[in-house]
């Protein structure tokens, strides 16, 4: 439909000249209809009703229409100007006119366009949208309420290089449906999150945002749609918080889109609704109703090629061609973090003072963050508690989180007023055996594998914890860290999982927790010193914390012999990675909360205190622990009296007995007849290099080196990666005292790589100070003073 603009006024104006004029436009639209196969149907006045039966040749001639009557030779010294309307719907002819709904619809469209503007309805413009003359294009106004008509309509103007395109809004319509809410605060962060959300809308057709409660997910979700309709595609949320009846989904959507149902099948008759429409439609909170929410993105999918879905839930639909898009919580780490960032956005509101933070604030709000796992919402509750409570007293009270963060914001969702009734939200909908499962889990310490939570969950259920572990994790209760094949449950899901289990069955699920890391570390601490080692030392490097929770809880309940256990089977693990001091204190606790243990248990302990004695320059403990063993264990611990004999022998050299090398010769044959008897081949490795010390310390340099290219030969057959770099390390003392300088490099840098490649904090250290008085002899000082420096900062580490 169009008209002119005007034309009153026109008519006041040019009086009697005003009847040809409008006879020459009548004429002139007529003769552009028909010659893109439209027909004239109606005409009142100045304005005119034409049909199409193709929308296409319809804004065919909506643009040869304006290009014609911009054109000054037109209508020489006189602007006609002609507001055009065009929407597609089916009409009943009466007499040489036609009667529907669509007819009055297009006769608001066009009341609507100011002149020289064409408006389309949306069901236009998904008509033509990829069948546009050259150089055509639409814009997208947004959604307005025309007189009469109960849904909005989404309009779009048509642009054309030739036509103007500067218009005011749609005049005399309703206000703009606004289809996403506005937020109230600001957006803080997740602009990597934002890019990769804006790929995968540009990319998929499902989308679907998962997380934990609490994460994010709805605002993270809210502001890609809002970008998404600032660049023109029109989005419509759907919010299923509040919906428990699966039947009642469809309804939801029907009312977020301003259609109605008709009798039959809501899905069908929703899908025949948006089958041509262009649209994002946004699914929040589908967690409680997965199967109609999947049910129901899979017919509107496969009905409507314009329509892309974009889901918020705490496990995926599992909708093929779903593309899953992690909510994790914001970063903690720095000043400048996300999470920090938020915090002081939302406390400044509460706070005003916080807008400039201190020093001091800065590492408070840091705490606190790391504290709170990086939770959107939980530090949104945090903030709102600084009108109450002092941003220190704060801090300090997170280990109550769930009393302290209940500040019942109004205005929010009953389920996110406080952080326990967010997480209960989730936690209530899983089936006992899941429960299980979340419960068992909170009894871990910086992650876990599946093999652990069958360990400890699984005599609750009677076993088979794979499934209810997976759907746990399926949920964003627990999270899979993909490359490490390792769970981990944030700390705040960890405390409201504790918060779900009374005392007893804490303490039988901590006491199976001890029970596994017995069995891990005794099966682990056999390979350390071989070819296989690598995943060993990588295992107890992840369980670091797990060893910490279970040894502390073990000593607390009075399990003396189950910590001990433990502690004998990581003291090499310690030597290793310089954990001197704890390993010391913990193998201390151990021996003294075990006085009855077996005597070849504690004699692995008690070499334990010898070494790691040994790192500390302790050398009364370390000649009264290996005289200890020497003389006690047992014929089965062969293994620990070889090592204690080898570590007897060289402290003694150290301290220059006079009669060390030859007591060691004697007692290396015993040492090699305790490990073969035990079928341990690396104490040879040991032994020989041994003796090369013994060599340098008698100033018998070819000895020594002999004896060293023995022992590194042993330990590179057997994979004792340490014996082999330790080797290489003494070998670079004996060839500096030669006076070899390049080749005391060369052995210095093999060794340093062998002790980086294990991560072997003591050796790195031990090899490097070696290294720097190396390379200061070699004449490179500088290089010298470099290496220092790195010593010097490794060992504050």
């Amino acid at each position: 439909m169009a008209d002119i603009e005007g034309s009153t006024g026109l008519f006041h104006r040019l009086g009697d000249d005003y009847v040809p004029l409008l006879e020459q436009y009548r004429a002139l639209l007529q003769r552009i209809c028909r010659t893109h196969r439209g027909v004239v149907v109606d005409e009142d006045g100045d304005g005119l009703l034409a049909a199409f039966s193709d929308a296409a040749d319809a804004i065919a001639a909506c643009i040869e229409t304006q290009q014609t009557l911009e054109d000054p030779a037109t209508f020489p010294g006189i602007e006609v100007l002609a507001r055009v309307g065009v929407h597609t719907g089916e009409a009943t002819p009466v007499g040489a006119g036609y009667v529907s709904l669509a007819v009055h619809q297009v006769a608001r469209i066009c009341a609507g366009a100011h002149g020289g503007q064409v408006l389309l309805s949306e069901a236009t413009a998904a008509a033509v949208r990829h069948r546009l003359p050259a150089n055509a294009a639409l814009t997208d106004l947004g959604s307005f309420r025309l007189r009469g008509f109960p849904a909005p309509e989404h309009l779009s103007q048509l642009s054309h290089p030739d036509l103007r395109s500067d218009f005011p809004a749609p005049r005399g319509l309703g206000d703009v449906v606004v289809r996403l809410p506005v937020p109230l605060t600001s957006f803080v962060g997740r602009e990597r999150e934002l890019i990769q959300l804006g790929a995968q809308i540009a990319a998929q057709r499902l989308v679907t945002v998962v997380g934990p409660g609490g994460s994010g997910k709805t605002r993270l979700a809210l502001e890609a749609a809002r970008r998404e309709e600032e660049r023109g595609t029109p989005v419509v949320l759907v919010e299923l918080a509040g919906t428990d009846d699966p039947a009642l989904v469809p309804n939801q959507v029907a009312t977020a889109l301003g259609v109605g149902l008709s009798v039959g099948n809501p899905l069908t008759a929703l899908a025949d609704a948006v089958r041509e429409r262009h649209l994002l439609m946004l699914l929040d909170n589908c967690e409680h109703l997965l199967d109609a929410a999947a049910e129901l993105v899979t017919t509107l999918l496969a009905r409507s090629p314009e329509l892309t879905v974009l889901a918020t839930t705490r496990q995926p639909l599992g909708v093929p061609g779903e593309a899953v898009v992690p909510c994790e919580p914001l970063t903690v780490d720095g000043a400048s973090s996300d999470a920090v960032r938020l915090f002081l956005d939302r406390a400044s509101l509460a706070v005003p003072e916080l807008a400039t933070p201190s020093e001091t604030d800065l590492e408070l709000v840091r705490r606190l963050c790391t504290e709170l796992d990086g939770l959107p919402l939980a530090l949104e509750l945090a903030a709102a508690t600084l009108t109450t409570l002092p941003l220190p007293e704060l801090v300090d009270g997170l280990g109550d989180r769930f009393s302290l963060l209940t500040q019942d914001l109004r205005g929010v969702p009953e389920r996110q007023r406080t952080l326990a009734a967010t997480i209960g939200w989730s936690v209530d909908r899983l089936t006992p055996a899941e429960l299980a499962v979340f419960t068992a889990a909170s009894v871990f310490s910086g992650g876990f594998t599946a093999d652990a939570v069958e360990a400890v969950a699984g005599p609750e259920i009677g076993g088979g914890t794979l499934r209810p572990l997976r759907a746990v994790a399926d949920q964003s209760l627990i999270q899979l860290r993909r490359g490490a094949g390792r769970y981990r449950m944030l700390e705040t899901l960890r405390q409201y999982a504790d918060t779900r289990i009374d005392d007893d069955a804490r303490r039988r699920l901590k006491d199976r927790h001890v029970t596994y890391l017995v069995a891990l570390t005794e099966r682990l601490e056999p390979s350390l010193r071989t070819a296989d080692g690598a995943r060993s030392w990588r295992r107890l490097d992840d369980e670091r914390s797990n060893i910490r929770t279970a040894f502390a809880h073990a000593l607390a309940t009075g399990q003396g012999e189950p910590a001990l256990r433990i502690a004998a089977a990581i003291n090499w693990w310690w030597y290793r990675r310089g954990q001197v001091q704890e390993g010391r204190r913990w193998l201390a606790d151990a021996l003294a909360a075990a006085p009855d243990a077996p005597p070849a248990l504690r004699a692995r302990a008690l070499l334990g205190e010898a070494l790691l004695a040994y790192l500390a320059g302790d050398v009364v403990t370390i000649r009264d622990r290996v005289e200890q063993v020497v003389h006690t264990a047992p014929d089965e611990a062969g293994d620990t009296l070889a090592l204690a004999l080898v570590l007897r022998a060289f402290v003694r050299a150290l301290l220059g007995e006079a009669d060390a090398v030859t007591d060691f010769e004697l007692d290396a044959a015993r040492a090699i007849a305790a490990a073969e008897s035990s079928g341990v081949a690396w104490v040879r490795a040991e032994i020989a290099m041994t003796r090369g010390q013994f060599a340098r310390f008698a100033g018998d340099a070819d000895a020594a080196i002999a004896h060293l290219d023995e022992a590194e030969q042993i330990a590179t057959e057997v994979g004792h990666s340490w014996a082999v770099g330790s080797a290489r390390w003494v070998r670079a003392k004996v060839l500096l005292s030669l006076g070899r300088h390049q080749e005391a490099v060369q052995a210095a840098a093999a060794a340093v790589s062998v002790a980086l490649a294990d991560d072997d904090a003591t050796g790195t250290l031990a090899v490097l100070l070696t290294g720097a008085g190396t390379a200061t002899a070699a004449g490179f000082p500088r290089q010298g003073a470099v290496i220092l420096g790195a010593v010097q900062t490794l060992a504050r580490r």
